[in-house]
């Protein structure tokens, strides 16, 4: 208790406003709603941040693998807009989330746009190389999710989902046909660098080709008959 006071007592000289409306009129000696309220706000508000952060950063991992420029990935609703595209959807779907500022109908919103993120979701997991099923791990921990497709060997293969938008496609991406990967087959080894066949020498002559096998002579035709 005393090292909660002690913290609510810096929230208070850093937000004396929260403080004040945060005590009871009817009791203004007791602090104990105040102590409460802050509290339960800073945990929220770290809890936020840490969640947000470690979730940038896995976009940022699979923004790479997509080729898209790492710092949208920590841009809020530029990020979501983007993880729309990579999923072959439009990025305005991410502004369903904005509309959740408005009562009744943000939150119509907002389930929308959650439809719409696992489809999204989905689609970026099979161009990860990850089966269907894999979009149920979004629905219930989509960190977990993504922490598995920013971390994971499999590399970004737009031709086995819907074909992602606003994306440039780069060199790098492969595109197999049918959409499966070729198996990989024997390569020969390359000549060393600098190498080159010997060459005769001016003055060199072939030998003369030896006397081949020549068939002997075919007997001759039917005598003609007597008279």
């Amino acid at each position: 208790m005393i090292m909660l006071t002690s913290l609510i007592d810096m929230l208070q000289a850093t937000f004396p406003l929260i403080a004040d409306l945060a005590i009871d009129p009817y009791y203004p000696d007791d602090n104990t709603p105040t102590l409460i309220i802050l509290a339960a706000s800073l945990i929220i508000a770290v809890a936020f941040f840490a969640i947000y952060a470690v979730a940038s950063f896995f976009f940022m991992k699979i923004f790479a693998k997509a080729n898209v420029p790492s710092w949208k990935a920590w841009v809020p609703v530029a990020n979501l807009w983007k993880f729309f595209e990579l999923g072959g959807y439009h990025g305005a779907f991410s502004l369903l989330f904005v509309a959740n500022i408005f009562p009744f109908l943000g939150q119509a919103a907002s389930i929308v746009g959650l439809v719409f993120l696992c489809m999204a979701a989905h689609q970026i997991g099979l161009k990860l190389g990850k089966e269907n099923v894999w979009v149920l791990l979004f629905i219930f921990m989509a960190v977990i999710w993504l922490g598995i497709m920013a971390f994971g060997k499999s590399v970004w293969n737009d031709s086995l989902g819907k074909p992602a938008l606003g994306v440039e496609r780069p060199p790098s991406w492969p595109v197999y046909a049918g959409g499966v990967p070729p198996t990989p087959g024997y390569e020969p080894t390359p000549p060393p660098t600098g190498y080159a066949p010997s060459t005769p020498p001016p003055d060199y002559a072939h030998p003369p080709l030896s006397q081949g096998y020549a068939p002997p002579p075919s007997p001759p035709g039917p005598y003609p008959p007597q008279q």
